[in-house]
């Protein structure tokens, strides 16, 4: 699974302005999400329709994945393990929850602590893949635990 890069980088984005005693995006522009509140609010010209707002809530479920969330059309489901019961889909959503923006993930056992150098060296790389690393070996983050995951989801929407 890959993701895209899109949108603006967060640091040039659009973000709501004071106007008198409320936040409102620049003229033009809109809220990318209605529940966001304002320091972690984006704006862009289609607001909640535009594809270049940025995912906001991203998560593995279970095959008892449920009911609610998938008929929520804030939610996309994807399948993404046909091997791993809980990590069945990747769940995601732009517009649910008031977070900021992600702007880089990984689904690793163990990240490394610094973001520049990769967990695993592999053997293979797509010919225009420029993330590839250095090894970062025993000198992981321990605040993370293995989820069993091996794939790697870079640069989702920044």
């Amino acid at each position: 699974m890959c993701g895209k890069p899109g949108g603006a980088p967060f640091a040039t984005v659009k973000r709501p302005e004071l106007v008198g005693s409320e936040y409102l995006c620049p003229s033009g522009t809109s809220p990318c999400s209605p529940v966001t509140s304002p320091e972690n609010t984006v704006c862009y010209p289609g607001g909640a329709t535009d594809s270049s707002c940025p995912i906001t809530e991203i998560f593995f479920a279970g095959p008892n994945l449920n009911a609610t969330i998938i008929n929520d059309t804030a939610y996309t489901v994807e399948t993404y393990s046909e091997t791993d019961p809980d990590m069945r889909y990747l769940v995601y959503s732009k517009t649910k929850t008031d977070n900021l923006p992600l702007t880089t993930t990984t689904v690793n056992s163990r990240p490394c602590l610094n973001p520049n150098k990769v967990e695993l060296p592999r053997e293979a790389y797509y010919p225009t893949e420029l993330d590839r690393g250095e090894f970062c070996g025993a000198n992981t983050d321990p605040r993370y635990v293995s989820n069993g995951g091996e794939d790697v989801i870079s640069n989702i929407e920044l």
